[in-house]
């Protein structure tokens, strides 16, 4: 079981500056360009990532495919100039380019090229059963956690879909494909969802050896690295995949702003113990940490602008009692950055009132505190 955040806009952030005719300077950041490189799908969205430093307006944009104006819009929402090809490119290289223009004055240009591979798709095709059975799954602990319905994304379901099959061809299992296999359609879970046309920043959950596709999703729920993405609040992007005994799961990347818990505030029936196994180990950093453990508790914070919690302090008592847990915050556990996870050290017991707390503060300083309750179930 593996868990990757491919992060396209802190990957290739930029900054630049264009001096006006006047001695105003102006700033925009540039984000992702792309996609690029080969990819698989021949109806791409071209989208570059742009926007003023100061809050300036896009005043104006212009944007062509092979020497030929396509009618692209800003959109300032996700802050880029994107288009979506309404027919299939042929296979080959094809140049994009493009030019925004910020407070009608500061004039800034992106081109680059991406190759359709032979055999490309043109449209992608309607979810299997796995595949359906994968989001209802998904969905019913989006519900749990008050959380509107996750999005069904063609692209993202056809990626996972092939890295499983590259995984079950190799007989491997994680993230990494490599070069020269069988299936191989891209090194990093980044790579594979950008060649079927993802432009966005993603995470992707891998598990392998459940007996069927609600298996695997639940046992990536329970893992708390793994059900960082399920936790993400408003309209996320997901795609799953399986074949054999291996399941991908792709989601998009939030914008949205928001502090969500799991299990949520009054959830009944919460399991009462995890089996502690995940990649990465999230006892690894707990000197003669035991599985199984009791259910992990997750607190987190999305906020794409902020990164990192601080001054953390956590409580989970059971009749106003301690109880005893290992705790992993962004101090102590590196692959943290808004999250907390509270792992009672024994298994929690049946049909019990548990009561949690959590305060911190966030990357800008400013407090976040959550007090809630959930009941176990018999398992």
């Amino acid at each position: 079981m593996g868990l990757t955040r491919f992060g396209k806009v802190l990957l290739i952030g930029a900054l630049a500056t264009v001096a006006s005719a006047s001695t105003q300077t102006y700033r925009a950041k540039a984000g992702f360009y792309g996609p690029r490189n080969q990819i698989l799908f021949a109806k791409p969205t071209f989208r570059w990532e742009i926007w003023s430093d100061e809050g300036l307006p896009v005043t104006s944009t212009e944007m062509s495919v092979n020497g030929a104006a396509v009618d692209a819009k800003y959109n300032p929402k996700i802050r880029a100039l994107e288009y979506t090809m309404s027919k299939g490119l042929p296979p080959g290289k094809h140049r994009v380019e493009c030019r925004v223009t910020i407070d009608r004055r500061a004039v800034f240009r992106q081109a680059w090229e991406t190759e359709v591979v032979a055999g490309a798709l043109e449209e992608f095709p309607p979810p299997n059963k796995e595949q359906i059975e994968a989001l209802e799954v998904a969905n019913e602990y989006r519900r749990t956690l008050g959380l509107v319905d996750f999005r069904p994304e063609p692209c993202l379901s056809a990626a996972s879909l092939r890295h499983s099959q590259y995984l079950a061809m190799n007989r491997e299992g994680g993230h990494l494909q490599k070069r020269g296999l069988p299936g191989f359609f891209g090194e990093t879970s980044g790579d594979r969802v950008t060649a079927f046309g993802w432009t966005e920043s993603s995470w992707e959950g891998v598990t392998h050896g459940e007996e069927n596709v609600r298996r695997a999703v639940v046992n990536l729920f329970d893992a708390p690295y793994h059900r960082l993405p399920f936790m993400q609040p408003g309209v996320v992007a997901f795609g799953s995949g399986r074949v054999q005994d291996k399941t991908t799961l792709e989601f998009g990347g939030t914008k949205e702003k928001g502090l969500v818990v799991s299990p949520a505030d009054g959830q009944r029936f919460v399991p009462r113990l995890w089996d502690g196994i995940e990649r990465p180990d999230p006892l690894r950093i707990h000197e003669f940490a035991e599985q199984p453990v009791g259910y992990p508790i997750v607190f987190a914070y999305f906020d794409h602008e902020t990164k990192g919690l601080s001054e953390v302090k956590t409580s989970l008592t059971l009749d106003d009692k301690p109880v005893p847990s290992y705790v992993n915050t962004p101090q102590n556990d590196n692959e943290l950055t808004n999250a907390v996870f509270i792992m009672p050290i024994k298994p929690l017991k049946p049909l019990t009132l548990y009561k949690v707390s959590v305060s911190a503060k966030n990357g800008a300083g400013a407090p976040l505190q959550k007090s809630w309750s959930f009941t176990t179930g018999t398992n």
